[in-house]
């Protein structure tokens, strides 16, 4: 035992200076990575019409970066689809990068700036029908104003409501309120909440899917839109973008596209055009 202690001291020894040293044979990384997104997607019974689902098919996503030249972030592809629904973030087994837009490594608290590329060759866009309400009228045609009609858009000239004490300012008509008692706006036995086309009746809830990808929304009331592009592409460009780089985590260059500004749910509204001017770009 006399003789073997002293090797397990310097064992132990050795050990603890290998740690001390940890930092500085592999420092802290973390990475530079694009993120395409629309921050305005919203829900069917958000207090102003939305859009719920977008489609693009991304050509070119790249940066400059000082001490790096120009990177990649395809992925090695060519070609990128991604789609972003309201709940999640979905990807196709078709698509050459399948939403794996790549990020650039770097250390930790490396700062800098950047000019940034993002290229698409198609955007598509789904939402729902929403009828709108305008004050002094009577979408539902039941002598009712549709501002003061507890149903808006199912006839109901009674405005009978067994619980209207219990609701409050915004009473729900019983219309527009299914069996259990949940606010159902088209009468179609289906609760707001899970219904897939909130304002126009479909109990069967039939839903396609949009290229492939699940957007949510109902074929009774779906509307797809292929975005009009100034031309065959739509080049988005940015020079002197500052980052600063998270320890272990992403540092996202950030494309948002904000449809709700160019493409907004009014049928008064021309054909929804995207211009370079209309993305936002920032570091999150």
């Amino acid at each position: 035992m006399r003789r073997i202690l002293p090797v397990l001291v310097l064992l132990v020894t050795v050990g603890a200076v290998g740690c001390s040293t940890a930092d500085s044979i592999f420092p802290r990384t973390g990475s530079l990575k694009p993120q395409v997104l629309d921050l305005t997607l919203s829900t069917q019974t958000s207090a102003e019409p939305s859009n719920q689902f977008l489609k693009w098919t991304v050509t070119k996503a790249e940066a400059d970066v000082p001490g790096h030249g120009t990177v990649n972030f395809l992925d090695g592809g060519t070609e990128c689809v991604q789609v972003q629904q309201i709940f999640s973030f979905s990807s196709s087994s078709l698509a050459t990068c399948r939403f794996r837009l790549s990020g650039l490594a770097l250390e930790a608290g490396t700062t800098g700036t950047a000019t940034v590329r993002l290229e698409i060759s198609g955007l598509k866009l789904v939402r729902a029908e929403r009828p709108l309400l305008t004050d002094g009228a009577d979408f539902d045609l039941d002598g009712v104003p549709d501002e003061s009609d507890n149903c808006p858009y199912v006839a109901n000239a009674d405005q009978a409501n067994e619980n209207a004490a219990a609701e409050g300012e915004n009473p729900v008509g019983d219309a527009c309120t299914n069996a259990n008692g949940a606010k159902d706006s088209d009468a179609d036995t289906v609760a707001d909440v899970a219904d897939n086309c909130v304002y126009v009746a479909n109990p069967q809830q039939q839903i396609s899917l949009t290229d492939g990808f699940a957007d949510t929304v109902g074929d009774a009331c779906k509307e797809r839109i292929d975005v009009t592009l100034p031309g065959a592409r739509l080049l988005i460009s940015q020079s002197d973008v500052p980052f600063t780089i998270r320890d272990g985590g992403i540092t996202f260059v950030r494309f948002d596209f904000r449809s709700k500004d160019w493409c907004p749910n009014d049928a008064q509204h021309p054909p929804c055009l995207l211009t370079a001017a209309d993305v936002t770009v920032s570091v999150q």
